[in-house]
């Protein structure tokens, strides 16, 4: 039962990311076009539903991705239920470009629009949360604890031109109760 509960944790996280990621990169591009004329020219394309991936060790074909991956999950023992875990998870968007300084903004909007899927709404939601409901009719809490940025690093494509990649993690802690 333990490894089903990990599995249905991350696909229900990854569901409702393929689901709502696209609207909410569209609500915050119109909203930087409105509040930062400079910068409106980052593009935000479309998450495709394949690249959502549940492992960190695949190169997708094409950015913008999102990794969803579960380093550790603990079995809470001080509950009556043995079926109650914690797992720590990272959602990471990968973005890439060939301006590092704009690269850079796009990241942080990606993460923007991840925080504001898996929160209901972003900092004016209570407690930087989300509950979902699992397939098999369990609950998922999902919170935000943390960003993570990394550096602009270099990628050369197929043609030979030269690209610049970066990513923005989420760290989350998710309570899974089936």
């Amino acid at each position: 039962m333990i490894l089903e509960m990990i599995e249905g944790a991350i696909q229900t996280i990854a569901s409702v990311i393929e689901t709502e990621i696209n609207g909410e990169l569209e609500r915050i591009y119109e909203h930087y076009q409105q509040l930062d004329p400079v910068y409106t020219l980052i593009d935000l394309p479309r998450v495709n539903p394949g690249n959502v991936f549940i492992s960190e060790y695949i190169e997708p074909i094409q950015c913008p991705a999102i990794f969803l991956t579960a380093p550790e999950s603990e079995i809470n023992l001080q509950v009556r239920e043995p079926f109650v875990q914690v797992h720590r998870m990272l959602c990471t968007a990968l973005v890439e470009g060939i301006d590092a300084q704009v690269l850079t903004r796009k990241a942080w909007r990606y993460a923007l629009g991840l925080y504001n899927v898996l929160t209901e709404g972003g900092p004016q939601a209570a407690r930087n949360m989300r509950r979902l409901r699992t397939r098999s009719g369990g609950q998922v809490i999902v919170q935000v604890q943390a960003f993570d940025y990394s550096p602009v690093y270099t990628r050369t494509s197929a043609t030979g031109a030269r690209q610049f990649r970066k990513d923005a993690t989420l760290r989350l802690l998710v309570k899974h109760d089936e």
